[in-house]
């Protein structure tokens, strides 16, 4: 077979068989995200630039409210992938849920404890509560493990509370009713503008922490693996 032969026949057979398997990636592909923040830029991008389509993929961001509601909505069914960060896939594994990160997008944690401005040091949030989004994110692991850097027992010596999203906990802890929160930097800018202070920046204290990235469960990454590698 000469080279023009060769490479029309090649032409066909990618035409041939290529379009079908782009049209059945077509179909919305739902993706959860657990807030608006930019740590879920890059699908949120992908989405607003066109590079899903451009592979093919009709992709549908749905906003959740936190780690672990976007999580059930994947461990139903209802999501193909999520916006997770690493602990609320370990929690899901260790409790025997079929869930698997397959990629990381932000390596490092950033968060930063946002107090009102009655409280001066870690020590001073001993009978005060602190808000997070859902028992088992992010913000509540962060919380805990900072707490108890500190000498502090979550739940005993602080309070912890489920407020909601970023949005939600810089309005409670600017009005005092809550005297702390975790919060995404870019929210943590608007805190210390409104007269708010840090007392722990996540992101300087060298600690290694997998926050956002793609959540999935093994089935369906062993069902729709084509499709999962093109996503």
């Amino acid at each position: 077979m000469n080279r023009a032969i060769f490479v029309a026949v090649t032409v066909f057979v990618v035409l041939v068989v290529g379009i079908p398997r782009l049209q059945a990636q077509t179909s919305p592909v739902f993706v959860g995200l657990v807030s608006v923040t930019p740590t879920n830029t890059p699908i949120l991008s992908a989405v607003e630039g066109g590079y899903f389509k451009k592979y093919g993929l009709e992709v549908k961001p749905l906003v959740m409210s936190g780690s672990s509601t976007a999580l059930a909505a994947l461990l139903s069914g209802e999501m193909s992938f999520i916006t997770i960060a690493g602990s609320g896939v370990i929690n899901a594994h260790i409790a025997g849920r079929d869930a698997v990160m397959i990629a990381g997008t932000v390596n490092y944690a950033p968060y930063e404890m946002v107090v009102g401005k009655d409280i001066k040091s870690i020590e001073d949030l001993k009978g005060k509560k602190l808000g997070i989004a859902r028992f088992g994110g992010s913000a509540d692991f962060l919380a805990r493990w900072g707490l108890e850097k500190h000498g502090l027992t979550p739940g005993k010596d602080v309070v912890i509370l489920q407020v909601g999203g970023n949005p939600e906990r810089l309005a409670a802890v600017s009005q005092g009713a809550i005297q702390a929160t975790l919060l995404e930097q870019s929210f943590a800018y608007r805190a210390k503008k409104a007269g708010l202070h840090t007392l722990i920046d996540y992101s300087t204290i060298g600690l290694d922490y997998q926050h956002s990235g793609i959540g999935a469960t093994r089935s369906f990454v062993e069902k729709h693996h084509d499709l999962t590698i093109t996503f």
